[in-house]
This record gives C-alpha cells, sequence and structure tokens, in this order.
C-alpha cells in the first residue's frame, strides 16, 4: 500500500539516477535466477523512500494511461515515487512521465499487461490480441496516447 500525495509515474530511471544501481538490485537480486518479474512491486530504498516498479508487457516503448497520458519507457518498467521523495534524493520530476494525485492510500499491481498505480491504469499490452500480434506497435507522435498497430511492410 502506498500513501496518498502527489505522485511522479513513468519510467523511474529518468528520475533515480544517483540510486538507479540501488533500484535495479532490487528489482534483480542475487537469487531472482532470471525471473524478470521476481522482486518488482512495493520496494523501498535504503533510507526508507518507497516506491512501486512494474516491467511492461513489451519493453521499451510508448504507453498510455487510462486520462490519455503517454510514457516513454527506455528501462522496461514503469513505476510511481512520491515528488517530495525525489526531492530528498536529490533528483527533479521529468516531462517524460506524470505527476498523479493520490488523496487516498493507493494499491499497485501489474495484471495481464495492466499496471495499475490506485486510479491511474497503464495498459502496456493494449496492442496485442490473443490471436493477433502484429509485427510491431507505435504511439502517435501527435494527438494523444492511441497506440497504432500495424504489419511491418515487407521491402
Amino acid at each position: 500500500m502506498m500513501t496518498k500525495g502527489k505522485y511522479w509515474c513513468g519510467d523511474l530511471c529518468y528520475v533515480i539516477n544517483n540510486r538507479w544501481d540501488e533500484v535495479c538490485n532490487l528489482l534483480f537480486p542475487p537469487d531472482s535466477k532470471g525471473d524478470h518479474r521476481s522482486n518488482e512491486g512495493e520496494l523501498e530504498l535504503e533510507g526508507g523512500i518507497k516506491f512501486a516498479i512494474y516491467g511492461t508487457a513489451w519493453g521499451d516503448g510508448c504507453y498510455a494511461d487510462n486520462f490519455g497520458n503517454e510514457y516513454g519507457v527506455d528501462a522496461g518498467v514503469i513505476g510511481c515515487i512520491k515528488v517530495d521523495d525525489l526531492a530528498k534524493l536529490g533528483e527533479k520530476v521529468s516531462d517524460l512521465g506524470t505527476i498523479h494525485e493520490f488523496p487516498e492510500d493507493f494499491e499497485t499491481s501489474y495484471q495481464d499487461g495492466v499496471i495499475t498505480f490506485g486510479h491511474v491504469k497503464i495498459d502496456t499490452d493494449m496492442c496485442f490480441e490473443e490471436e493477433d500480434v502484429p509485427e510491431f506497435c507505435y504511439c502517435s507522435a501527435q494527438g494523444g496516447a492511441r497506440c497504432q498497430c500495424e504489419e511491418e511492410e515487407e521491402s
């Protein structure tokens, strides 16, 4: 359970620069045996700073939430951390994510490609149906967060 407040949501590699090695060590402990989802969820940095982090369904790319915000991903993860805690870390918010207000304590989760932070839902598998997997997917550069799936053109 995460506590109420203002949170920056997005790929945490953009905002936890000077402690990124610690984040990776929490996500991929030596005993994880290669299971990339073995330790995702709500984690805590040394010093008591809590954050939530989940791997996306398809790694890097561009994903949208249920409010139309887009999230560029370079580390294959999307997470949330309190804006005040970023300041404590000496970090700044990035425009590569979105700040959301959570008026109540909230739960986080990952299920079937959907990363949930309270009322915010980020579908990281929105282009793919069980039987109809396109060659590639990209987000529109203009006009919002609609994912466009197309078959790759043959040369």
